[in-house]
């Protein structure tokens, strides 16, 4: 992944651009056959050449310093020609002959304080993040091209305060950007991106970047996740050596077979109650009633259920004319009829009946002179 820093001619100390290029494969392309003169001093001309196995990787060196190291199971073939070609004075093409994966080491010889590897990648020259060894410039790449060290003190200088070091003055990141824009540089690697940005905010690898958590614009996206290291390759079956199977693990010991618990002794049935004797209650005794009805001319006292001793005073019954509410005078102009010979009123079940011409619903019937005095069509019930 590179980070792009254009250089704008409106804003050139307040704004910069950030873009984003994915590099999605790790084998260069076949070089071209180039034929070396050493005395001519022409370009392109190889410098040197080897060859790398899978088994044990290689190092090649050119007469200038220029090396090319490969570790073991890198390439997927047997061997492979490794070869270092000066396109032009100072820019270097290093090249491995067949397909490989991984990271591999270039190191250029070089007299600057703070030297800084370019590497191009589909046509972009990018920064990768390099360090001073024993004066060569040194960086760690997944892919292969064109590379070269350009004698620009200003870079070193404009990341001199970021690279390598803990910054606490949050204004250092955006004052190198600014710096780098003018100094020229179009693109840095990924290592480089993320020393940067921790210098601008804290850094989260797996949180891409918002327009609005930088104090700079932004006109692209940079997802901060891919900037991980890559795979550690694996080595090809073809060329790795054979492991070892696993010793078998041990069979596992059998568990102890569980004491099973023993069984309670049954917890004796409790002794059956002795059987309760509900004694029903007494049949409720029977509601006494009187009630009067009336057949055209004949008008009918009834009662039933009736106790012994009521209304003792009872001696007959009398028929009125009208209601017991309604009657308009005595006995002498208003009864139609009597009945007599009673001792009490009558205990039990029985009636009495009185025979008017026209009598009508009007009519009454009274126990003289106790008792319940109803009108055709009432009732009475004892409490």
């Amino acid at each position: 992944m590179l980070l792009n820093l254009r250089k704008g001619r409106a804003a050139i100390l307040t704004a910069f651009v950030v873009g984003v290029v994915l590099t999605v494969t790790a084998c260069s392309s076949a070089p071209s056959v180039h034929t070396f003169t050493a005395s001519s001093g022409s370009y392109p001309r190889t410098l040197a050449s080897d060859t790398f196995t899978a088994a044990h990787g290689g190092t090649v060196t050119a007469p200038n310093g220029v090396k090319l190291s490969a570790p073991a199971h890198l390439i997927t073939s047997k061997t492979a020609t490794a070869s270092i070609i000066e396109e032009q004075a100072g820019v270097y093409d290093i090249h491995i002959s067949s397909e490989w994966r991984g990271t591999v080491t270039v190191k250029i010889p070089t007299t600057q304080a703070h030297p800084y590897i370019f590497h191009r990648i589909n046509g972009t020259w990018v920064m990768e993040l390099t360090t001073k060894t024993e004066g060569y410039a040194v960086a760690q790449v997944t892919s292969l091209s064109w590379f070269k060290v350009p004698v620009l003190i200003t870079v070193g200088i404009c990341l001199v305060g970021i690279v390598g070091t803990i910054v606490t003055d949050g204004a250092a990141g955006p004052l190198a950007l600014q710096c780098l824009i003018r100094a020229g540089v179009v693109a840095v690697s990924a290592e480089v991106a993320k020393i940067i940005y921790s210098a601008i905010f804290k850094y989260n690898p797996c949180q891409p970047l918002s327009i609005t958590n930088l104090p700079v614009t932004l006109t692209a996206m940079f997802n901060a996740c891919p900037l991980s290291d890559p795979p550690v390759p694996q080595p090809s079956a073809a060329t790795s050596p054979p492991r070892p199977a696993p010793a078998p693990a041990p069979a596992p010991v059998p568990a102890p077979a569980p004491v099973p618990a023993p069984v309670p002794a049954p917890v004796p049935a409790p002794a059956p109650a002795p059987p309760t004797v509900v004694t029903p209650p007494p049949a409720p005794a029977a509601q006494a009633h009187a009630w009067v009805t009336r057949n055209g001319d004949t008008v009918t006292y009834s009662w039933a259920d009736i106790p012994a001793g009521m209304w003792a005073q009872v001696d007959r019954f009398r028929c009125w004319r009208y209601t017991m509410t309604t009657h308009p005078g005595g006995w002498a102009t208003d009864g139609c009829g009597e009945q007599t010979g009673f001792s009490g009123y009558p205990a039990g079940t029985g009636s009495v009946s009185f025979t008017y011409a026209g009598a009508t619903d009007s009519f009454s019937i009274e126990p003289w002179k106790y008792g319940p005095w109803l009108n055709v069509g009432q009732s009475w019930y004892g409490s």
